[in-house]
């Protein structure tokens, strides 16, 4: 009796239980056998197994898709245009809400001077916006400036009129802008986002014109290791915005928030005011700048020199005058000056004093001997390093960072325990405790440190927790080593977890690359009671390496007081006098208010004593007030009270009275701060009402040495990758998909077989 079947051709790779088994037979080659069976139901999967193999194939799908495509949340630094442009790297465009059509946008071109007398410099920046479209524009320019600057001044010029700014309210600053904006009068708008971030927006440029914006600012010389110095931020590296809750690698006990193993992340509530639009540099130069600078320091120089840039040098007496060799350079990193006065002349103190209004105003230098010959006391050390292995560290950052934390831990002696511990997205400890720094746990560290790469967020927060959480040890002086850019956003929150994690350890910030965040990093080792080193370039990590080093293995000036003559109410900052390290001198801003009424002006209010234990033993150091006059010490000692002020919120302070508080000393000594903005009005109406008006961002170049891409601004982790994974997922599921209905077709189309 003969049977005709349908038969249907069946993998064992995709799994059924075939019941009938008729025979086998050869099917494109003589290893791919199919099985021939009479009953379809006996080889097709069960329907759960059909269910779950479809939704997997969609899940696979969803997931490709999510990662292939950019993250909404991340807008674009280059804004693309609707038509094609012959417009260089660097050139934004600006486009009108009505007719949408992109257009070439302001371009911006630098000047900058420094005027530095003593331990002073006096700045003026002047920034050019030229139009070279044919609309009335916005210019919008966010830019870094030292933290410590005290910024007072603002004046716009246009053409041949000249408009001087004033300071205000930042909430009224901000409505007489709007208000400027719309009737069609130049105006201009200079604010603080951040102690070193700014903004300046420039409203009503006309066709084809160009309008200056000079803003001046006082800004502290810096005086280490015998060396002068001051640094200008010329661009910023982006700076990450936590998004999303971060977990510490290897643990599962992510539902406990009180554990500090799990953080929420930090709400940066103007992350689009901290996120300016980036660029990569291009033929020509972008963002130009001109540097010059004057520097009488009252003392003869050894040395002049310019860390990141060649100047041109030349001298009149003691003043030294210099320029960049080249005439303009672009904005991609820090502009460094320092000079070193020569060894006979290395001051050990100084005093600058303003008088205003029978209000004494001193600037103290005072640096501590060091210890040449003594022996010192030999305490066991713990240092928990701590490196940032985020995207943002990619390319010169990261090589940087890794040979910095090879040398530390060279230094570390036999009877110091350490451990590293890495942080991106996540954070991963190399050891699970520290460890006692014998050979073998040296020889693991090298070789795990040799294979860090850059890649992923920046989430500091819980790395920082997690070194500061270490439990205290009373017989080991407890370092914490934090190396990292500083690329966040979510500076406030992380100062607020350091004052109340720190406890009796000592935070050292080290700042990789050419554009780091100097107001982060400073800041987060003010609070920690460290030090702060930075380092843009691989030919200074030797020297600044070993000067940190100095300093962690040489004693602390402790228990510092200062003693002001009598019939003076002194308020000095830093309030809290910090304990200083090897090549660290004392500097503190002081205004005494006398209530001494027979004092002549102009006469010495006397002597200020200072104190202190250096390497267990007294120490006291006696000095005239006096010294040259200075019309920069009230601005300078106004600026130190707001920080103080501003780092109140961190200790738990009511932010409102904090508010009213900074208010009266910014407004009081005309400074931007958090709550004041520069602001400048020509009362004249330039734009017509019936000629649009076009927004636009000028672009920061990218870092020198940075890898990142223009296009992800406000992850720092490198997006392509993500892309390319998303992309050759959806390919698997795709080839999956293909392959299985593939054959399903090829199992029907086979004739019938007669047995």
């Amino acid at each position: 009796m003969k049977q005709n079947t349908q038969p249907l051709y069946f993998s064992p790779k995709l799994g059924g239980r075939p019941r009938v088994k008729r025979r086998w037979r050869g099917w494109r080659g003589a290893n791919k056998s199919m099985i021939i069976v009479d009953d379809y139901d006996a080889i097709r999967p069960r329907r759960s197994n059909r269910f779950l193999f479809w939704l997997s194939l969609a899940v696979l799908t969803l997931i490709g898709i999510s990662l292939a495509l950019p993250a909404t949340a991340s807008e674009p630094y280059e804004k693309k245009p609707a038509l094609e442009h012959d417009i260089s790297a660097g050139h934004l465009l600006l486009r009108t809400e009505v007719d949408q059509v992109y257009r070439q946008s302001p371009q911006l071109s630098s000047r900058v001077h420094f005027d530095i007398n003593g331990m002073v410099a006096a700045v003026e920046l002047t920034q050019q916006f030229s139009n070279p479209g044919n609309e009335w524009a916005e210019a919008v320019y966010r830019f870094p400036l030292p933290a410590e600057a005290a910024v007072n001044y603002l004046k716009v010029t246009v053409g041949q009129r000249v408009i001087i700014g004033k300071i205000d309210e930042t909430q009224k600053a901000e409505a007489s802008y709007q208000q400027a904006k719309k009737q069609g009068q130049v105006a201009a708008l200079t604010r603080q986002h951040r102690s070193n971030l700014f903004s300046t927006s420039v409203a009503n440029i006309a066709p084809g014109e160009k309008i200056s914006v000079t803003i001046r600012y006082l800004q502290p010389v810096d005086y280490r290791f015998g060396r002068f110095s001051l640094n200008f931020p010329m661009t910023l590296m982006p700076r990450y915005i936590p998004q999303q809750t971060a977990v510490l690698a290897g643990r599962d006990d992510k539902a406990d928030l009180s554990s500090g193993w799990l953080l929420a992340a930090n709400k940066v509530d103007d992350a689009a005011a901290v996120s300016p639009s980036m660029t990569t540099g291009g033929s020509t130069l972008i963002n130009p700048i001109t540097i010059t600078a004057t520097i009488n320091s009252g003392l003869p120089l050894s040395k002049v020199d310019s860390a990141y840039h060649s100047i041109v040098l030349s001298r009149q007496q003691q003043v030294y005058s210099l320029s960049l060799a080249a005439a303009e350079v672009e904005m991609d990193r820090d502009f460094e000056l320092s000079w070193q006065p020569t060894m006979a002349a290395a001051p050990k103190a100084a005093i600058f004093h303003q008088e205003v209004e029978q209000q004494l105003y001193y600037s103290l230098m005072v640096l501590p001997p060091l210890l040449s010959g003594q022996q010192l006391p030999a305490q066991a050390k713990e240092t928990i390093f701590v490196i940032d292995t985020s995207g943002s560290m990619g390319g010169s950052s990261i090589r940087q960072a890794k040979r910095s934390l090879l040398l530390a831990v060279d230094r570390l002696k036999s009877n110091d325990v350490f451990n590293i511990v890495e942080f991106n997205s996540v954070t991963k400890p190399l050891f699970n405790r520290s460890v006692s720094a014998d050979q073998a746990a040296i020889t693991r560290a090298k070789a795990w440190i040799e294979k860090l790469q850059a890649g992923g967020g920046t989430e500091m927060a819980p790395a920082l927790q997690y070194a500061l959480q270490q439990p205290d040890r009373d017989d080991y002086l407890q370092r914490v080593v934090f190396i990292t850019d500083g690329a966040v956003a979510n500076e406030e929150g992380l100062f607020k977890l350091i004052n109340r994690e720190l406890g009796d350890k000592r935070l050292f910030t080290v700042a990789i690359g050419s554009a780091p965040n100097h107001y982060f990093m400073r800041r987060s080792a003010e609070y920690g009671r460290g030090s702060f080193t930075h380092i843009g370039d691989v030919e200074q990590l030797d020297k600044k390496m070993d000067d940190l080093f100095h300093q962690l293995e040489s004693p602390l000036l402790t228990d510092i007081s200062i003693t002001w003559p009598a019939g003076f109410e002194a308020e000095s900052y830093p309030a809290k006098i910090p304990d200083l390290y090897v090549g660290q001198p004392l500097l503190i801003k002081t205004k005494l208010v006398e209530s001494n009424a027979e004092r002549q002006s102009g006469e010495s209010p006397g002597e200020v004593e200072v104190r202190g234990t250096l390497a267990g033993q007294p120490w006291r150091q006696r000095l005239v007030l006096g010294g040259p006059s200075s019309s920069a010490i009230a601005s300078l000692w106004a600026e130190d009270k707001i920080q103080h002020l501003m780092g109140q919120k961190y200790r738990g302070v009511d932010p409102q009275w904090v508010r009213e508080q900074v208010l009266a000393v910014a407004l009081g000594h005309q400074l931007v701060s958090d709550y004041t903005s520069l602001i400048a009005v020509e009362q004249k109406i330039s734009r017509p009402s019936d000629q649009l008006l076009a927004t636009s961002d000028i672009a920061n170049l990218l870092p020198q040495g940075s890898t990142l891409s223009v296009s992800y601004p406000k992850t720092a982790t490198k997006a392509q990758l993500k892309m390319l994974f998303g992309g050759l997922l959806i390919a698997v599921t795709l080839f999956l998909y293909c392959v299985l209905f593939g054959r399903q077709r090829r199992a029907k189309a086979m004739p019938n077989v007669t047995e």
